[in-house]
C-alpha cells in the first residue's frame, strides 16, 4: 500500500538496526532524505586464534573501517528514549522479528534460558551433516541475530579453500557465502586466475553468522565456530589456502602483522592433523570497494595464486 512520509524522517538506533538486519538501510535512508542516531559499538579489542591457541591477537581499527563498513551517515538527536546497547537492540530487533512475522528462526528460544557458549561434543564427519550442524547451532550469541548461518559454497574437494572473517548482510539474508557486490568483486578475482568455476575453490568464513552491524566478529565468537571450520578444512583437504583480510589471516596466522607485511608471500597453515598448507593473504573485497587504488596490489597477490595453481 502506499505510505505518505514527511520529506524529512528521523529514524532512532532501533529502526536503523532493523533496516540494517533487512539490509535496506542505504535504500531507505536515500530515499526517504532520513537522517538517524547512532549507537557506537565498542570496537573489538582481541581474538583467538582458530587454531588451539590461547593467544589474542589486536586488529587495528582502521582495516576494520575499511572492511566492514560501507557508508557513514550524520547523526541526529533522538526523538524517544531508546536501547544504547548491543544487547538492547538485539532485544528490540527479536521483538521486530515476532511482531512482523519476518525470518523467525524454526528453533523455540526459551529467553530465560543460558545461552550456551560451546560448540557441539561432537562434529560430524561429513558435508551435509556438517552444514546442518552448522545451521541448527546455537554455540555463541550470534544465532540470536542471524536470518540463516552462512556455511560456504563450492566443491567440497577443491584444491583452494578461500576463507574471511564473517558473512555480510547479504549472505545472512540469502544464506550463501560472498552473494552481495564483494562477492562479485570476489568472483571476478578469482576467474581472472583460473579459479573462476565452483569446482576450484571452496569459499568459507571463519564466523558462519552475521555479528550485528557487520561489526568484526569477537573471541568467544570465533573459538564457538573454530571447530566448525577445522573440520571444513578437514574435510575439503585443500592444497592451497588464500585469506581475505588482515583478521582472518592473523587468526589463522597467529599473530597480529600488518596486512601490507603478510601479502605478497606464501606462508604455511598447521593442519591439527600435521599438514602445512601454502597460504596466500590479499586485501578482503569489501575492502578493495571501498579503497580501489589498492587492487592493484591485490593483482600481486592474485599472480601468486596463479603461480602456485600452476605449480601444484
Amino acid at each position: 500500500m502506499d505510505v505518505s512520509v514527511s520529506p524529512r524522517v528521523v529514524l532512532n538506533s532501533v529502526q536503523l538496526a532493523w533496516l540494517q538486519e533487512l539490509g535496506m538501510e542505504r535504500t531507505h535512508l536515500h530515499r526517504l532524505g532520513a537522517s538517524m542516531e547512532t549507537t557506537q559499538a565498542a570496537p573489538a579489542t582481541a581474538t583467538t586464534a582458530v587454531v588451539a591457541s590461547a593467544s589474542t591477537i589486536a586488529t587495528p581499527a582502521a582495516e576494520q573501517a575499511a572492511v566492514r563498513s560501507e557508508t557513514s551517515t550524520p547523526s541526529a538527536p533522538a526523538l524517544a528514549p531508546t536501547p544504547q546497547t548491543e544487547s538492547g537492540l538485539k532485544a528490540a530487533i527479536q521483538a521486530l522479528r515476532q511482531a512482523a512475522g519476518i525470518r523467525q528462526n524454526t528453533r523455540a528460544e526459551d529467553d530465560s534460558a543460558a545461552v550456551v557458549t560451546s560448540a557441539p561434543a561432537e562434529i560430524p564427519n561429513t558435508f551435509s551433516a556438517l552444514q546442518e550442524a552448522v545451521q541448527q547451532c546455537q554455540a555463541c550469541g550470534l544465532h540470536q541475530m542471524r536470518s540463516q548461518a552462512v556455511f560456504g559454497k563450492g566443491d567440497p574437494q577443491a584444491r583452494w579453500l578461500v576463507i574471511a572473517d564473517a558473512p555480510g548482510d547479504v549472505d545472512d539474508r540469502h544464506g550463501v557465502a560472498f552473494d552481495g557486490q564483494a562477492g562479485e568483486l570476489l568472483q571476478a578475482m578469482l576467474a581472472s586466475v583460473g579459479l573462476g568455476e565452483a569446482e576450484h575453490s571452496f569459499i568459507t568464513h571463519l564466523v558462519k553468522c552475521r555479528p550485528l552491524n557487520n561489526r568484526m566478529p569477537e573471541a568467544d565468537e570465533i573459538t564457538a565456530c573454530s571447530p566448525y571450520t577445522l573440520k571444513q578444512i578437514e574435510l575439503v583437504q585443500p592444497a592451497f589456502m588464500l585469506v581475505l583480510g588482515q583478521m582472518a589471516a592473523n587468526q589463522l596466522l597467529n599473530n597480529n602483522s600488518d596486512i601490507e607485511e603478510l601479502r605478497e608471500k606464501v606462508h604455511h597453515w598447521q593442519s591439527p592433523q600435521g599438514k602445512a598448507i601454502p597460504l596466500i593473504v590479499t586485501y578482503h573485497p569489501a575492502a578493495l570497494l571501498l579503497r580501489p587504488q589498492h587492487k592493484a596490489n591485490a593483482w600481486r597477490d592474485l599472480a601468486l595464486v596463479k603461480a602456485l595453481n600452476q605449480q601444484g
